[in-house]
């Protein structure tokens, strides 16, 4: 695919802070990629709060013996308690194929719409 880029072994981290605290409520360990996982890397983030924000930072390095070398990070609201009748508001995305974005590096244009409907995840 046109953008593409190879995977590469290296290692990752994940940090989830409650957003309007900054507390630390969960943090993964550092584990390896490889090429049998696609490069990807999953953690299971538990004892959070239901309907609580949360920041997540993901972190990146060559190996346990080099300097953090990239950052990623986002946020996302965990499910209402199950005896809440809260709203939950989500978007579906699919097929988005990268040569025909049309908003430039921003992706496509329908982000923004969905930005704004400010979702709990998408």
């Amino acid at each position: 695919m046109q953008g593409a880029l190879p995977g590469q072994a290296a290692e990752a981290s994940v940090v989830v802070a409650v957003a309007s605290s900054g507390e630390i409520a969960f943090r993964g360990p550092w584990v390896q990629t490889a090429a049998a996982t696609d490069y990807t890397v999953q953690w299971r983030a538990v004892g959070l709060t239901a309907g609580t924000r949360y920041n997540v930072t993901i972190l990146c390095r060559a190996d346990s013996a080099a300097p953090v070398s990239a950052v990623a990070e986002g946020a996302f609201v965990t499910a209402p308690a199950p005896s809440s009748a809260e709203p939950v508001r989500f978007c579906v995305l699919s097929c988005h194929e990268f040569p025909l974005r049309d908003a430039g590096l921003k992706g496509h244009r329908v982000y923004g719409s969905m930005s704004a409907l400010n979702p709990h995840f998408a």
